[in-house]
């Protein structure tokens, strides 16, 4: 008769780590965290990101009054939230001028050839938010491959008039 000389498996007991060396290790992974996120934040990407963005919005922020202006005049023959759009701007948005512009904002609004132009620029400046967004995705996703310029503007066009069906 044969005897096999089994080993036993050794148990090993894992102490648990002390509740003191638990806080420093998350306390280091949060300060990782952090400084990373703030070296993310301060590189001159984000700054031209948000830059590119806040611009676009201020310069299509004329053409879509004047397309306000223009549908509240022509499309559903309000005077009153056409008179109210104007007596808005003047309080709250124009410091200095509100008559001059308020003026002026009538007689682009009373043009139909204005108001295709305002349409137009209207379009595509807003289109113009979508490539630095759609540059900050691709950085955070680590995208390597960007689409070509035309594919992306077709994109951002589709954005801007399913954003303006969505609006309305």
């Amino acid at each position: 008769m044969t005897t096999h000389n089994r080993v036993e498996p050794v148990e090993t007991f894992h102490r648990p780590a002390s509740v003191t060396m638990r806080l420093v290790n998350r306390t280091t992974l949060i300060k990782r965290s952090v400084w990373s996120s703030i070296a993310e934040i301060t590189s001159t990407q984000t700054y031209s990101h948000t830059s590119a963005i806040a611009f676009n919005a201020l310069l299509s922020f004329f053409p879509f009054i004047i397309l306000l202006l223009v549908i509240c005049s022509k499309v559903l023959r309000w005077e009153e939230g056409f008179e109210m759009i104007l007596t808005l701007l003047k309080e709250h948005y124009l410091p200095v001028s509100e008559e001059f512009i308020t003026k002026s904002l009538r007689a682009i609004a009373n043009s139909n050839k204005v108001a295709l132009f305002s349409i137009g620029s209207l379009i595509f400046t807003s289109a113009g938010l979508f490539a630095p967004i759609e540059l900050a995705l691709n950085h955070a996703w680590q995208v390597r491959e960007e689409r070509p310029f035309w594919k992306s503007q077709l994109i951002a066009f589709g954005l801007v008039i399913g954003c303006g069906l969505l609006a309305m």
